[in-house]
């Protein structure tokens, strides 16, 4: 399956680009993002915690779904879905 990844700084600072196509062979974002991490892999630490978790101090959307309101991780992924992935801005 090949999805596209856009990814937000600074995730694209680390990965050296804004926008990644990845294949991999399993159907949702947590195998996806772990594809990702395999190809850029200074991208792990900001991704995943140290229980092998994916961060809750990430944002992640499914074609502009966030997947909080989805199913978290256990997403289902189709041919040509993207997944955004940023940081949340706070401010006042």
């Amino acid at each position: 399956m090949k999805i596209k990844v856009k990814l937000l700084k600074p995730f694209s600072d680390i990965a050296g680009k804004g926008m990644v196509d990845i294949e991999f062979e399993e159907e949702n974002v947590e195998q996806a993002l772990l594809e990702l991490c395999r190809l850029y892999p200074d991208l792990k630490k900001e991704l995943f915690n140290e229980q092998g978790e994916v961060t809750f101090s990430v944002n992640i959307f499914v074609n502009d779904k966030p997947i909080s309101a989805l199913e978290d991780v256990n997403t289902r992924l189709d041919e040509g879905d993207e997944i955004l992935i940023f940081m949340p801005v706070g401010g006042g």
